[in-house]
């Protein structure tokens, strides 16, 4: 791309922003003393509400220190609000936790079916739906989507027929490919076979003594069986106590511990078959009807940004700007911010177009940051998605990516959206930080054991286990669940990235970028367990600094400190 710019380094931010090293390197000392000082005797608790707000001076947890900021730092209340647009899976705009704080197209009149304002999509009014279409004045989304290298299979099974009718073949570089995803596809289904099949064999096993130890098991429903249930069974039926004793030994042969997760595989593994690596299923032929190499035309979707299903993207949104002091859920990072909604996330793997045109609405509607917590392996028009991100950058957009939940090395092992061009993979995408996932505690595992890190490839880490946050549906917390991943470790940098904008809205991306980076909490010389999928006895250990560009954490009462140069 010869319009690219390179990633520029700021060796005047201590100008721009204040004289905030000192301030910096005494919370350093004051939190990192011999690497493993904690903030009080007994050290970070295991229940801290809203612990990704929180401070590991004054609550032992490693959050962001955003509630420190609000108490301590005399932050500014007015100003234009933030626009952060959450590219996600959907978000639920009628949530109780998110109103005053969603993004107002102000422009366009809602629910009269017309383009008020002329920019290609009707009813605009928190976002937009790129995943759907309007048929018969009905709104037709895109649920389950297959993954990225399913459809890989697909294009190049295409691509090789035709070549070979013209009795030509793939270039050496489209077999490698070829090979690779048909491989990984085979091998997937394979296992999600055995998988099905494994858990459909306990599930009906389990199904046949249930009529038996029901009245013994207290009536319980099979789903909410658990092996503790059925050792704590108590009969005076010498059949019933029969039965319980080989279905325990069938239970502990099994690996079971409940039911519920028996389920659970069983769904996921039929789901992976029917859908995400299924050559056959196609939803988006059948709703949209669209050329997916074609990026000449943005203006498609519907106007429900919700979709089918919003837990994951109205997770983000919260976890981003869910109202504060409210009395209500929980407390989102930022104030003063604008959530937009952009639905371009399916239950698979995203389409290049859909990334593209989701970054671009959001940058042409006011957009100052772009959260994107999802990723891919595959990305086949990955030129295409780094204009749209050069785009974000040209109009000072900072772009937030979560790294990805898979236990890779990123440097090794790429995923995909990244800041890497595609015509120059040296080269960079400016204002764009990859977040990795860590703990509340001080401890070895203050990595997340499924984050994804790398030394040149993340560039900070962030909370993103046990992350309370909003939710469309109602759970025994309301209508709030805690989540872990990468997915919630993007938007609470967003947040910080938000907070810090809401007072210093002159900076930069680029300068906030670097703001953000400079001013994490490091803790150098600190040992954790290195990232993996494969649970080792003695699972490797790294250093903390090693898995990050920054080797630090995000810090919103750091980075304010010195933004504010208090």
């Amino acid at each position: 791309m010869t319009n690219s710019k390179p990633l520029v380094a700021l060796p005047l931010l201590l100008l721009i922003v204040g004289c905030g090293p000192t301030r910096i390197e005494k919370e350093r000392q004051r939190i990192n003393a011999k690497g493993t000082l904690r903030a009080s005797d007994d050290g970070p608790r295991d229940e801290v509400p809203n612990w990704f707000t929180k401070s590991p001076v004054l609550d032992g947890v490693e959050g962001t220190q955003a509630d420190r900021a609000y108490a301590q730092l005399n932050l500014r209340t007015d100003g234009a609000p933030v626009v952060v647009a959450v590219i996600d899976g959907g978000v639920d705009t009628t949530h109780e936790d998110l109103q005053g704080n969603l993004w107002v197209n102000e422009k366009e009149i809602p629910g009269n079916g017309i383009d008020d304002d002329q920019n290609g999509y009707v009813d605009d009014i928190h976002g937009w739906n790129f995943l759907g279409t309007v048929k018969n004045g009905q709104n037709l989304n895109i649920g389950p989507a297959t993954l990225e290298s399913t459809r890989e299979v697909v294009r190049l099974k295409k691509l090789k027929a035709t070549r070979e009718a013209e009795g030509k073949t793939l270039s050496a570089e489209e077999q490698t490919l070829f090979d690779k995803v048909s491989t990984e596809n085979a091998q997937a289904r394979a296992e999600m076979q055995r998988l099905k099949e494994d858990r459909t064999a306990t599930k009906t096993r389990f199904e046949a003594d249930y009529p038996t130890l029901k009245e013994a098991l207290g009536n319980k429903e099979l789903g909410e069986v658990t092996l503790d249930d059925l050792r704590a069974i108590q009969s005076a039926d010498a059949n019933v106590l029969k039965i319980r004793d080989a279905l325990v030994e069938y239970a502990i042969e099994k690996k079971f511990t409940t039911m519920a997760r028996v389920i659970s595989a069983l769904d996921y593994a039929q789901g992976q078959l029917e859908y995400y690596l299924n050559e056959s299923f196609d939803p988006r032929a059948d709703i949209l009807g669209d050329d997916v190499t074609d990026f000449s035309n943005p203006h498609y979707g519907n106007p429900d940004v919700a979709g089918d299903d919003a837990s994951h993207g109205t997770h983000v949104a919260g976890i981003i700007g869910a109202v504060r002091n409210n009395g209500k859920g929980i407390d989102g990072v930022a104030t003063n911010v604008r959530i937009m909604a952009l639905r371009v996330v399916p239950n698979g793997d995203e389409y290049d177009k859909d990334i593209v045109h989701g970054v671009r609405y959001a940058v042409d509607n006011g957009a100052r940051i772009i959260n994107m917590s999802f990723g891919k392996g595959y990305s086949p028009y990955k030129p295409e998605v780094d204009k749209a991100f050069q785009y974000a950058a040209d109009h000072n957009v900072l772009i937030i990516h979560s790294a990805g939940n898979e236990s890779l090395n990123t440097d090794v092992t790429p995923t995909f959206p990244n800041s890497n061009l595609a015509s120059n993979p040296s080269e960079r995408i400016p204002g764009w930080i990859g977040v990795g996932a860590s703990a509340a505690k001080l401890d070895l595992d203050l990595v997340a054991d499924f984050s994804n890190y790398g030394k040149q490839s993340v560039e900070i880490f962030a909370p993103g286990v046990d992350i309370l946050s909003t939710v469309p549906y109602p759970t025994d917390q309301g209508h709030y669940d805690s989540y872990s991943g990468t997915s919630m470790a993007g938007p609470v940098t967003a947040g910080v990235a938000a907070l810090v904008l809401s007072q210093r809205p002159e900076l930069t991306a680029v300068q906030l970028r670097e703001l953000l980076m400079t001013s994490a909490r490091t803790h150098i010389g600190f040992q954790v367990h290195l990232p993996t999928e494969m649970q080792s006895p003695i699972p490797e250990l790294t250093f903390f600094e090693s898995l990050s560009v920054t080797g630090g954490i995000v810090d919103a009462f750091l980075a304010l400190s010195t933004a504010l140069g208090v």
